[in-house]
């Protein structure tokens, strides 16, 4: 009967040893595993950083092409053609046309104007050869 007492002491202290390995080797693995994910945590925070410093400096750039935008529409406002009065640009049109030569036949080189009509621009053409 000591035997089997001294076999299950036995038993039971190799179950103890075994737990401690087991226990040590969870615990390094995990410590392999924390360290992994610590490695993946600064990484990841740094890319996040990386990207709202982007995200920042891109919202700069459109604030900026929106202010261009709004003095490019407010130079165009500004330069809109001016309506013409119909009745001023027609009453201008009547005095350079006034200021201009009066006749309307061409001056030929001897001073005289050309008054001779032509047969072929008549519709009475027939009139003038009787």
């Amino acid at each position: 009967m000591t035997y089997l007492w001294i076999l299950a002491a036995g038993l039971g202290v190799m179950l103890i040893v075994q737990g401690m390995m087991l226990r040590r080797a969870h615990h390094s693995r995990l410590a392999t595993l924390q360290a992994k994910h610590a490695q993946y945590q600064r990484e990841v925070n740094a890319k996040f950083e990386s990207m709202k410093r982007q995200v920042s400096q891109l919202q700069n750039e459109l604030n900026a092409a929106r202010q261009l935008l709004q003095q490019a529409d407010e130079a165009a406002a500004m330069a809109a053609p001016v309506r013409i009065d119909p009745i001023a640009a027609r009453r201008a049109l009547e005095l350079e046309l006034d200021s201009g030569d009066r006749s309307p036949h061409a001056r030929s080189g001897d001073g005289f104007a050309d008054t001779q009509v032509s047969v072929h621009d008549t519709d009475d053409a027939d009139l003038l050869l009787r």
